[in-house]
């Protein structure tokens, strides 16, 4: 049977992909494929016409300068989008990781632009056991994606580009993925830049470690495009707002630093022929990193 960290490791390669998906050409869209060559048309009769899907309706989402929320509560997260008689909610659902909330179906939802947080009594498949879109909060209200259309991404089967950079330190290491960005040109993906996005996370840090500071993780978890140009991220502890355009934040983001992927390269570069013993403290001083404590995402024992 896999370890937690060898199921963790294999969900954060899976989810790391679904942002990195919406910046190849800032769609989700995938290149058209070409005419099949063999494919033949009876003469004189017409193929069918067909109408595309319908995309996501354009929302005019509140510009209040809010770029992160915190919601503790695991890493699988639900997003959805609800339109209620007109008022659009971002919603965010933590999820259910331990059985006892399981069982219970006891979650907590986070309507991103409001900042509402509250318990709400989670949709649970009756068969899996696995929380589905939607939920009851505390006035017995329903609430749930009526429009299905605003693109959610978690777990396996998205594949897309990415770039590894790792720093090696005899006492600490520091191992980061970054999100690629760019189009299709004739068929090949056309990387354009590479960002890094590095929160501090502390959920699984273990006491007397030697990566004194505590671990980085810049792992994508699940990802909500709001058809406006920017995207809902969640990462650990925190959801943020960023531009699909070069994944800046909307706003303040104090808990979120992004690195180009050449300053990272430049700082491995550096790195070479040198000692180093703490990979971590290297990366702070050299790119100038410095997260403040608070910002930490930390277990639930430790909060």
């Amino acid at each position: 049977m896999k370890s937690f960290s060898e199921i963790r490791a294999a969900q954060v390669r899976a989810c790391i992909a679904a942002l990195i998906s919406l910046f190849v050409g800032q769609s989700m869209a995938a290149e058209p494929s070409p005419p099949d060559p063999t494919a033949r048309v009876t003469e004189g009769v017409q193929p069918a016409p067909t109408t595309p899907p319908p995309g996501p309706p354009k929302v005019s989402w509140p510009d209040n300068g809010i770029a992160q929320r915190r919601l503790e509560g695991g890493f699988n997260y639900n997003m959805f989008v609800e339109n209620d008689n007109g008022t659009w909610r971002a919603w965010v659902q933590s999820d259910l990781s331990d059985t006892p909330a399981r069982s219970r179906r006891k979650a907590k939802a986070l309507e991103f632009f409001s900042g509402r947080q509250e318990y709400v009594k989670a949709s649970v498949d009756d068969i899996t056991m696995q929380q589905t879109f939607g939920f009851l909060d505390s006035k017995g209200q329903v609430h749930g994606p009526q429009n299905r259309n605003f693109m959610f991404n978690r777990g396996e089967g998205i594949t897309s580009n990415s770039a590894e950079f790792s720093i090696e330190g005899s006492n600490c290491s520091v191992s980061l993925s970054g999100i690629q960005g760019g189009a299709y040109q004739a068929g090949y993906f056309r990387p354009t830049w590479t960002k890094i996005p590095i929160v501090l996370d502390k959920s699984y840090a273990r006491e007397n470690s030697p990566c004194r500071a505590g671990p980085y993780s810049s792992s994508i978890n699940s990802t909500l495009d709001l058809n406006d140009g920017t995207v809902l991220v969640t990462m650990e502890c925190w959801v943020f707002r960023l531009r699909k355009s070069d994944l800046s934040p909307v706003g303040e983001a104090p808990a979120l630093r992004i690195v180009d992927g050449a300053a990272m390269k430049t700082a491995i570069d550096m790195a070479k022929g040198q000692r180093i013993e703490d990979a971590r403290a290297y990366v702070d001083e050299t790119l100038g990193l410095h997260f403040d404590e608070a910002y930490a995402c930390k277990s639930a024992s430790a909060r």
